[in-house]
């Protein structure tokens, strides 16, 4: 059998796995609702705004590992999903946003038995997709898709509650947004090409806050 890359890559990465298991980790699952949300944190915004976001788009949900002998934490958050159907006026709209974040940070000090602060670096990863079709004569089809990425710098304030139970009041400040759109116009009276529209595009900073409920064990 030959020695090739992979057969390197699966070495390297159990050399660091392994001594990961000595460490004391704890484990914690995230219900949060998402408080506030301006400026570059909005993304991703479509040209049509007029459909309500279902109670989904409010709620993030993901698990945060600690670990107490580097006094750090990761955390995976579900930040965005929703999918909604509704007709507005004369055009029937359908739109669907996801987003995924990454934070890595460091936890501060205990300030007292019941307070608790951290402070991270976070990255967003964002798509949203609105599609636009008319019930009348009148119109074309139009579909929206954009894809794009964040940056945050992350605070958290934990206020235990129990052994097992905390809250987290966690404010964010949004760096730039960074993110691709393609608007797509369906008028078989133009050229193929002609109906289709893609650009980049930058949101300069915003905030984001976030308050929910963690559980460790």
């Amino acid at each position: 059998m030959l020695f090739t890359k992979k057969h390197l890559f699966l070495i390297l990465a159990i050399f660091y796995i392994l001594p990961l298991f000595g460490q004391e980790k704890q484990t914690v699952v995230k219900l949060a609702a998402n408080v506030f949300r301006g400026g570059a944190a909005d993304n991703p915004n479509f040209f049509n705004n007029e459909i309500d976001n279902s109670f989904t788009d409010l709620f993030s949900a993901g698990f945060i590992l600690f670990n107490n002998d580097k006094f750090r934490y990761q955390e995976i958050n579900l930040s965005r999903v929703s999918h909604n159907k509704e007709k507005v006026n004369s055009n029937e709209i359908s739109q669907t946003v996801l987003a995924l974040k990454y934070e890595l940070g460091w936890q501060g000090k205990e300030l007292n038995d019941y307070l608790k602060l951290r402070f991270g670096v976070a990255m967003e990863l964002f798509y949203g997709k609105n599609d636009l079709n008319p019930t009348t004569l009148q119109g074309f089809p139009i579909k929206q898709s954009v894809v794009g990425a964040m940056l945050a710098f992350s605070s958290h304030l934990d206020i235990i509650l129990t052994e097992h139970l905390f809250i987290d009041f966690n404010p964010s400040i949004v760096l730039p947004a960074y993110y691709f759109e393609e608007n797509e116009r369906l008028n078989p009276t133009l050229p193929k090409r002609a109906q289709t529209q893609s650009s980049f595009g930058l949101d300069l900073g915003g905030v984001l806050l976030q308050i929910g409920v963690g559980y460790k064990w």
